[in-house]
């Protein structure tokens, strides 16, 4: 039997899903905070396979209880989905989630995304360990590429890309998913100058970090990628209009001096950008 931990407040909510995951042989735990779900996981020590965290009416507790289970070693490979609102799913992406569900969502469609999930790992298809080159955590790399910068008194923006589905019912689509993602970032390294960086956290976040460049012309190098993208990818996609790329950027000094507060812009920005449509 598979088991899961969930950080949750609804209890209508928790109820549906309770009763829909017991159906699907699958043990379910409930926690309202951060603790909660570290005490769930050590209760269950290695035997919890899923952790689900709620981000839609509190975002900032579901960031920090992401930070705080990749933060500890023994717990950074059990798998993390969030549930958020489309302009919260990048954020939680960055700093270690694998997969989203995009609130509004039903919770039966919730389930079979899950145990989708769950079947993957059972059968070791794919067991979501973060995926970069690079030898450290996103939080780390960001805070040497701003030490960096300051040094070298110059701007540094970060632009940050991921494709998401337009309705819940395309999540299913992994493959096709991915192989988008894979072909945009294999456009973005193309596209970048020598001294810019491009990382890979988990499947779904292509980030990169461009020094010497204001906010200004870090737009018009996301214009070039998605003109290159639309050309070359989109327009040859069945389902190209099941799917949109969503974008951020902000830029160090102007938008702040420290991960947290660009994290902060990078939300505004892209909250901005989505009600401006």
């Amino acid at each position: 039997m598979e088991k899961i931990a969930v950080l949750m407040e609804d209890k209508i909510e928790k109820k549906e899903m309770n009763d829909l995951f017991k159906k699907e042989n699958i043990e379910i735990h409930f926690a309202e905070n951060e603790n909660g779900i570290l005490k769930i996981l050590v209760e269950k020590e290695g035997d919890i396979d899923l952790i689900i965290i709620d981000m839609v009416q509190n975002p900032v507790k579901g960031l920090e209880c992401i930070s705080l289970i990749k933060g500890k070693y023994k717990y950074k490979n059990i798998p993390i989905v969030i549930i958020a609102r489309k302009e919260e799913v990048m954020k939680g992406l960055a700093i270690g989630a694998q997969e989203y569900i995009i609130s509004p969502y039903k919770v039966e469609e919730m389930c079979y995304f899950i145990k989708a999930i769950l079947n993957k790992i059972k059968n070791n298809e794919d067991v979501y360990a973060p995926q970069t080159s690079i030898d450290m955590t996103f939080e780390q790399y960001f805070n040497s590429e701003l030490k960096r910068a300051e040094r070298g008194n110059y701007d540094l923006s970060i632009l940050i890309l991921t494709i998401i589905p337009n309705h819940i019912s395309r999540m299913g689509s992994e493959k096709n998913r991915i192989n988008l993602i894979n072909q945009l970032a294999l456009l973005v390294k193309e596209n970048l100058r020598a001294t810019d960086t491009i990382m890979r956290y988990n499947k779904s976040n292509i980030i990169t970090f461009l020094p010497y460049t204001p906010r200004f012309n870090a737009e018009i190098v996301y214009e070039k990628i998605l003109k290159v993208f639309e050309n070359k990818i989109i327009n040859s996609c069945k389902d190209s209009y099941d799917w949109e790329i969503i974008y951020s950027i902000v830029s160090y000094p102007q938008d702040g001096e420290n991960v947290k507060d660009l994290l902060f812009n990078a939300e505004r920005y892209l909250e901005n950008n989505i009600s401006g449509r």
